[in-house]
């Protein structure tokens, strides 16, 4: 063997690779052996801690010192264990938990393998596991712990058909692996086909007629990210009366062989659509997806049937391949659609009625009047600008006008207002002003804005942006109301970071974690690093740029409401997945006045109630979801 000593040693008969003193390893580096192998049976045993690792066979040292040639890939976060990765080659040429026949023109999936996932799941147990790469020709096989995780049969004009093995240590995060019991030797007929003699299961997917699972880029998941997931098939004959069923959290548009087909923006309420047929041979669906903030992902299923009439189904599984700036990358498996499955539960992959459902108290009356268009997501917020006039913020596009029928029989219509500024989650008509709370990252316009029609042709021609600040996700800038007093106030999330000399005079002041024993983060990565003040009320005064913070401590209320008498009132609530948890913190209303500390604090550090030091809540309710806020009073 040779390589680097400085990252690579021998202790007690393993070899041991990691940084210079435990620390980032500062390059990508290889320990080579001197053999060279074409057809081969090689066994290991290995140990990983952080980081990425794997070993190349059929390689060669590049004039740069990188390997070149194909390599079984192995790393911490099991995003890419066990599936071929070819080093300043292809790049990444196939997912694990599938078979594949690949040549010139890409990769074809011709059945899954069973067991990959929970195999490599329990690799983060500390112990010792054994991987095993078989090649024969252009069959190659990768297994660990006696499951094949990878399957490939490699007609490409380039293949690599022998050469070196090599271990990599990747350059990164701290990270240590270590390796013992290498041997390897010439493969022999008793060890069959790696390709041929491999079991597998049919091209629809290793849970073919099954649950689909919840997939993404990545497993955590930031505010305003875009996925591009691409799954390719091929149908063995023309199919007709397909259905496909998809759910994205937040949004996702689906694409069959490049035409969209299929958008869903409300991931509890699967959308459907009836594909008429798609002719016998290759094809590929893909998503995209686009996240608000929290968790992220996508479940869909594509049903049809085989000629001798068996059902097939498609669905979103590890098979998938995620697009990142060009290069395939293994999707991350959140796992199957269940009600256990948190923060998704279970949601009906079955034929949806839309009909609206309403639950009024006696005396109420609801009565649709028009409904978001084609493209614009859900209408978010709304405005009154005057009698039989709102103003509405769709998800996307710019801001609208709807005006109202003015006699029976007539319907409401839409039209635009000169702006286009759009995405709000907070509108205000106050002091012959349209005022706006964009829900975007402050470098992408988020934070308040004034919007003037200064002619009064129903066009908002003139703007104003009063502040910069926002998260770009559902932890963001949210409702406004005008107070009594004529200020403006507003809420943001917890997720929200304000300039620090945006504020002044504030009631709200003095605040800290204040936190007694050591905190334990969401182990979800939910608002991780997120600390106090955490959600805010703010206010601002419309004569003058003055800003004041009015309180603080909350999780992400999204609205405001005050009474006959003045008292300001919102409504917050916790992450559902704390439920059962002794830090879940029921749904709440809180009475606002200046100053209130409402005690949220990150992962398992919420001041429990009762605390000398903030408010207690007016009023606890069971399970929601708090949106808009009003008094009726």
């Amino acid at each position: 063997w040779s390589g680097d000593h400085q990252l690579w040693r021998v202790e007690d008969g393993r070899i041991i690779g990691e940084g210079p003193d435990g620390e980032t390893v500062p390059r990508t580096v290889y320990l080579w052996h001197e053999s060279s192998w074409d057809d081969f049976v090689l066994e290991a045993d290995f140990r990983l801690t952080g980081g990425n690792s794997g070993i190349q066979y059929r390689s060669r040292v590049g004039d740069n010192g990188a390997a070149v040639g194909p390599q079984i890939d192995l790393d911490e976060a099991n995003l890419y264990t066990g599936m071929f990765y070819e080093s300043d080659g292809r790049g990444i040429v196939t997912s694990r938990g599938s078979a594949w026949h690949l040549d010139g023109d890409g990769a074809t999936r011709m059945g899954s393998l069973a067991r990959t996932e929970s195999t490599v799941e329990g690799l983060a147990d500390g112990k010792w596991h054994t991987m095993r790469i078989l090649a024969r020709g252009n069959a190659v096989r990768h297994e660990i712990d006696g499951v094949a995780l990878c399957v490939y049969r490699d007609d490409h004009p380039a293949r690599a058909s022998a050469g070196r093995f090599g271990l990599q240590l990747h350059g990164g995060g701290p990270m240590r692996v270590e390796w013992r019991a290498i041997r390897a030797r010439s493969w022999r007929p008793y060890d069959g086909d790696p390709y041929e003699d491999c079991p597998r299961g049919s091209a629809g997917g290793e849970h073919q007629g099954l649950t689909p699972h919840w997939i993404w880029s990545g497993e955590n998941s930031v505010g305003g990210e875009e996925a591009h997931l691409i799954r390719r098939f091929n149908v063995d004959a023309d199919a007709t009366d397909l259905l496909l069923t998809a759910s994205a959290d937040n949004h996702g548009r689906i694409l069959l062989d490049g035409r969209e087909i299929l958008k869903n923006d409300n991931w509890q309420q699967p959308t459907q659509v009836e594909i008429d047929s798609i002719a016998a041979g290759d094809h590929t669906l893909e998503v995209l997806a686009s996240n608000d903030g929290g968790p992220a992902a996508i479940a869909l299923r594509l049903e049809w049937s085989a000629e001798d009439g068996t059902p097939v189904a498609l669905i979103s599984d590890p098979s998938w391949f995620s697009n990142v700036d060009g290069e395939e990358r293994p999707v991350f498996d959140h796992g199957a659609i269940s009600a256990d499955l948190s923060p998704w539960g279970e949601i009906p992959f079955v034929a949806i009625d839309r009909a609206a459902s309403w639950h009024l108290p006696a005396g109420f009356v609801a009565e649709p009047i028009v409904s978001a268009g084609a493209g614009q997501g859900s209408w978010v917020c709304i405005a009154e600008e005057a009698p039989g006039r709102l103003i509405v913020s769709a998800q996307y596009g710019p801001l609208l006008r709807v005006i109202l029928p003015s006699e029976e029989g007539q319907e409401a219509t839409t039209e635009t207002i000169g702006t286009e500024i759009g995405a709000a989650q907070g509108l205000l008509m106050a002091h012959g002003s349209l005022w706006v709370h964009l829900c975007k990252n402050p470098e992408a316009g988020g934070g308040l804005y004034r919007l003037r029609d200064g002619d009064g042709d129903g066009q908002y021609e003139e703007s104003e942006r009063l502040s910069e600040y926002g998260s770009g996700s559902e932890h963001g800038n949210h409702g406004l109301v005008l107070g009594p007093d004529g200020w403006i106030y507003m809420v943001v999330g917890n997720y929200v970071k304000l300039p620090e000399d945006l504020t002044e005079e504030d009631a709200y002041r003095d605040y800290a974690e204040d936190l007694v024993v050591d905190r334990m983060w969401d182990p979800n990565g939910h608002a991780l690093g997120k600390v106090s003040p955490a959600g805010q009320v703010l206010r601002y005064h419309p004569d003058g740029n003055r800003w004041q913070r009015v309180a603080g401590g909350f999780r992400n209320p999204y609205d405001l409401a005050f009474h006959h008498d003045g008292e300001l009132f919102t409504y917050d609530a916790d992450m559902e997945w704390d439920i059962g948890t002794p830090w879940y913190r029921t749904p709440r209303v809180f009475v606002v006045t200046p100053g209130t500390e409402a005690g949220w604090r990150g992962g398992n550090a919420k001041w429990v109630d009762g605390v000398p030091d903030a408010v207690v809540p007016a009023l606890e309710t069971d399970l929601s979801s708090p949106t808009g806020v009003a008094s009726g009073l």
